[in-house]
């Protein structure tokens, strides 16, 4: 299993990534440990340490192989997609990401259902730029935004500007407004 590098580091106060790779193997919840070698190659815990829930998450991958080619993906897990709004990782919680998509703590026991265990798959573009084996992940939490409207990440002002839910908006402007406007 290649070995997964965090291009941004997250406050440890809000959030921890512990990546699923053999270097970090000790971290790994006892519900996942069946799972372990079956998980997509560049998946993650996401870990809230707030009190807060966390409704939407940007992830960006870039897969290069040993010849130094690389391909990115990315990854919206998005609580504000189809109403009510719903928790990506609960607060003081912690949640499975791959590349394929994201499930909750209390749903590890049947990951197989859940579909985030789906192999990665890649177009034609995908596979003419890969040549060789990959052998490093790279990840980045682009953003991460919490239920009182806290956002984190490289990509925050995007956040606002790119999502077009009203539950998001209302939201949002819900905290800005509690907050003094400042969002």
């Amino acid at each position: 299993m290649p070995s997964i590098n965090i291009t941004n580091k997250p406050d440890l106060a809000r959030v921890e990534i512990i990546p699923l790779d053999d270097a970090h193997r000790p971290l790994v919840p006892p519900l996942l440990d069946a799972q372990f070698r079956s998980l997509p190659p560049g998946s993650f815990i996401l870990k809230n340490q707030r009190d807060k829930s966390i409704t939407m998450v940007d992830v960006v991958w870039t897969y290069t192989d040993g010849s130094g080619h690389s391909v990115q993906r990315t990854l919206t897990c998005d609580g504000y997609y189809i109403g009510p709004v719903r928790p990506i990782v609960k607060a003081g919680n912690l949640s499975l990401i791959t590349p394929s998509g994201y499930s909750s703590q209390e749903h590890f026991n049947r990951l197989p259902s859940t579909g985030v265990l789906e192999p990665l798959t890649w177009s034609a573009k995908d596979k003419s730029v890969l040549t060789d084996r990959i052998v490093s992940i790279t990840l980045s939490l682009d953003s991460v935004l919490f239920e009182d409207g806290q956002i984190m990440g490289t990509r925050q002002s995007a956040v606002l500007r790119d999502h077009s839910k009203p539950a998001f908006r209302d939201a949002i402007t819900g905290c800005g407004t509690r907050r003094g406007g400042q969002v």
